[in-house]
């Protein structure tokens, strides 16, 4: 089998929990349970900074939209802003009551949303940091949120098997997607927002109508619990990540009943 790793990047002392790129691609930020948030040169595999500040393992970094900010999320139960200006802590978001695992932007940076150990769901203004709604009715543990592409509603899912999808706005849920018999790892939009695809530790991938809460197809095939799954850009394939060690590609063309392409 031809190798394909370009380079191992090097220097976290516990386990990387996450990694992702820059807008731009061009550099890398990972989160450590050493309690630091390191950024890399994509190129090169050089480590550039290291963020220190968190007081327990650092579950999940993601850059701004602009590529100017890191936010990452901790067990300390904070949520922090890193300047790539001046490399420095721009903030700390407190509020939750427990391990923070989930976090994402607006598509425009000027919102964040945050869940986990606490069963909620929090909303904050990145400028200020501070808190702008508390999203609750989970029932259990919160492991994925995610803005829709026009920021009007956060879909967010976890322990308690259903996905919610709420009103930015009001804080108020639309509706709730209930089919799954397991935890639901991930929940996530298609490029139109028409659509969410949802992975399972029961071993299955569902298609939601986002207007109507309706599960469209439900895919089976992995033999172990589904952790992640999303679209493609164009919406045409749906890729799935699983327990079973497989990563599979599913053709949303050939899904013909109750889905448009």
């Amino acid at each position: 089998m031809t190798q394909a790793q370009i380079f191992s990047l090097e220097g976290h002392t516990d386990e990387v929990f996450f990694a992702a790129f820059s807008p731009n691609q061009k550099i890398i930020v990972s989160a450590s349970g050493d309690k630091t948030v390191r950024l890399w040169n994509a190129s090169t595999g050089i480590e550039l900074n290291k963020f220190e500040g968190h007081t327990d393992r650092v579950t999940i970094a993601l850059f701004s939209p602009d590529g100017k900010t890191i936010v990452s999320a901790s067990e300390d139960n904070t949520v922090r802003l890193w300047s790539l200006t001046n490399n420095k802590e721009l903030r700390k978001l407190e509020g939750h009551i427990g391990s923070i695992d989930a976090v994402c932007f607006t598509s425009d940076g000027k919102m964040i949303a945050t869940a986990g150990e606490d069963r909620t769901v929090r909303l904050w203004n990145t400028a200020t940091g501070k808190e702008i709604k508390k999203l609750e009715g989970n029932t259990d543990y919160v492991s994925f949120v995610m803005f829709s592409f026009d920021n009007e509603t956060v879909v967010s899912s976890g322990q308690d098997c259903i996905i919610r999808l709420w009103n930015v706005k009001t804080g108020e849920i639309i509706r709730t997607f209930e089919g799954h018999t397991d935890a639901v790892w991930a929940s996530v939009f298609s490029p139109d927002n028409k659509y969410i695809v949802s992975a399972s530790d029961d071993h299955t991938i569902s298609i939601w109508d986002v207007e109507t809460g309706e599960e469209l197809h439900l895919l089976e095939g992995h033999t172990d619990g589904v952790l992640f799954a999303a679209f493609s850009s164009d919406g045409k394939t749906i890729v799935s990540a699983s327990r079973d060690q497989t990563v599979r590609l599913w053709d949303v063309s050939q899904l013909e009943e109750g889905f448009e392409n």
